[in-house]
Formats: structure tokens, sequence, C-alpha cells
């Protein structure tokens, strides 16, 4: 299946993928009585520009609230501890200029080319293997996940001679809250950071990973990804283009972690076996998502073939990557 960052991000569509899989193989499905057939009315070009500026009247009064929440929130602080509210909106500033900041060019020596072609492949790690290892470090399956990459990754720059001290790598955070916790659709803040290529020591290197991504999770500017998405997309296109432009210019790679479906689940009378995501990618250079599904992660690799044209040594490097890790568990 194909579904549009417009719908929803991976977390979303998990959901939305519970609501077409059945949880066992043979269903009777009780349809009850079926309704009469509803009239059918198609909307005129006039109704339909005003029925999204409805829909954009409310969407902004949504966000004026939670805004207002917030300052109020912010004022009552003030009153209370005037010096710590001042340091927390310089932080905030600070997180702001960290997420819009430019990025003219990748790290990456050797993984600059750009096109729009793509390559799929694939890789399959047991699910408790990369869990155990992770608990080596009391980190969670994604520094395991992101370390094991960033093995691969450094693999691919030593086969081609290169060292390289950093990348850039963009990682979709998942903001959800109790509030939002059900819901599908984009629920999501793009954090990108450097992260190191020069640890060998798997266990260092998963160290590191959780101690960056913790940092990462802790800025104050995810909060405000909605409202600062809303006032970007409010500028002249050529504005917009621009700075959005520069944040993806100088992408590296992306992971993300989506977390699957623990139980066997079933499609149409059929069981489902295995389910690959491929993530968009946003003008890095590869994509690397991984999706768990019972006891196995399911790792989906896209990769532009302008920035690695020899597909074959980059899969055996991140596999290496992956079988570093395990061996750690």
């Amino acid at each position: 299946m194909k579904i549009h960052h417009a719908i929803t991000d991976g977390v979303g569509a998990v959901k939305i993928a519970m609501h077409l899989f059945d949880l066992e193989r043979d269903v009777e499905l009780d349809r009850g009585d079926v309704p009469d057939e509803p009239d059918i009315h198609v909307m005129t070009q006039f109704e339909r520009m005003r029925d999204a500026l409805d829909h954009e009247r409310r969407r902004q009064l949504g966000i004026a609230r939670r805004a207002t929440a917030s300052l109020t929130a912010a004022a009552t602080s003030a009153a209370a501890d005037a010096a710590g509210t001042m340091r927390r909106f310089g932080d905030t500033l600070s997180s702001v200029g960290r997420m819009l900041a430019p990025a003219t060019s990748p790290l990456s020596p050797i993984m600059t080319g750009r096109s729009l072609s793509v390559r799929f492949d694939t890789i399959t790690v047991p699910l408790p293997e990369l869990k155990a290892a992770s608990k080596r470090v009391d980190g969670k399956l994604n520094d395991a996940f992101v370390a094991a990459v960033l093995g691969g990754l450094k693999r691919y720059h030593e086969h081609h001679g290169t060292d390289v001290d950093a990348l850039r790598m963009t990682m979709p955070i998942n903001i959800r809250n109790e509030e939002t916790s059900d819901l599908a659709g984009n629920q999501f803040a793009p954090a990108r950071f450097a992260v190191p290529m020069t640890i060998d020591d798997p266990i260092e290197r998963m160290r590191a990973t959780r101690e960056l991504v913790a940092r990462q999770r802790a800025e104050p500017a995810l909060s405000l990804a909605e409202p600062l998405a809303g006032i970007l997309y409010r500028l002249p296109t050529t504005i917009t283009t621009g700075v959005f432009g520069s944040l993806l210019r100088g992408i590296d790679f992306v992971t993300s972690n989506v977390p699957g479906v623990p139980v066997p689940v079933y499609f149409g009378g059929g069981r489902l076996e295995a389910q690959f995501a491929f993530g968009p990618m946003s003008g890095a250079a590869a994509n690397i998502t991984l999706l768990s599904y019972l006891d196995e992660v399911q790792i989906a690799i896209n990769s532009d073939p302008a920035a690695v044209p020899d597909s074959d040594v980059f899969l055996s490097c991140l596999v290496e990557g992956f079988d570093e890790i395990r061996k750690v568990a």
C-alpha cells in the first residue's frame, strides 16, 4: 500500500492499518441492515472555498486557544520566577534557531549526489536481539537501531577510503501526548542533528546514541513545530521554498523507528508475514526505517543511486552494522 505523508506519519499509519487488518484468520462479518443510499451533493467551487475557509478558521482558533493557555501559564510562571522564565524563553529561542538553522551541504564527502531515482532494499533482524543489545546501555530499541546504522555507514565510508567525523541525520520524533495519543495524522517533529562516526566500540556507540537522542527529545522547539510550520506556510512561496530547501539540502540520511503490531494480523483471510515501511528520503542520500512486527524488526532502505551507486556494498555494510550490535546482546 502507499500512504502519502499528507495523510499520516508512521505511527498513525499503524493505527490506520489496524482498521484494515483482522486479529483472526476467519472473521464473520455481520454488516446488519444496509442503510439507504445517501443523497449526494457535489459542492460547487464557491462552497468548497467557503468550507476550506471555515476549516482554516477553526484550526486557527484551536492554535490560538493553545497559545493563550501557554502564554497564561508562562505569565503565571513569570510572576513566580521571572529569572527562570527569561532563561527558559532564551532556551526556546536557541532551540528554534537550531531547528531552523540552514545546512548548505551534506557532511559526507562521498554521498553527495541527488536525483529523483530510488533503490529499495530490506533487512530483517530478530527483535529480541536488538532489545537485548540496547539493555547493555540501559537504552531502548531505537538506540541499538541507530547505532547499527551508524556502524554500517562508518563501514561504507571506510570501504571508499574515506574517514568522516560526523554525518547529519534527521529523525522524526513522535510528539503525541495524552490528548493526541490515539490520533493518526502527522504528530511528529523532525529532529536534525550531527551524529559521530568515530566510535568503534558498539556499546559506546549505543551509549552515545542514547544521550544524543535524549537531548533532541528535550528540545523546547519540538512543541512549537505546528505553529512554526503555520508561519512558514504563510510566507511567500519563494521564501518558504528557500527555508525548507536550506533545511533539507544538507541531510546525509534519515532514520525512523516505528512500533508495529506485536500480534499476528490477517487481511482477507491471509496471514501478514512481513511489512516494510519505505519512508521518504526528504532530500537525504538514504532513509532507513524500522518497523517491528511480532519478534522481528523489518528494516526498509531507500537509497538514491546518485548518492549510493553501489547499493549492494551499502546494504552489505548495513547488515554488518546490525550484526555487530547483535553480537553484544
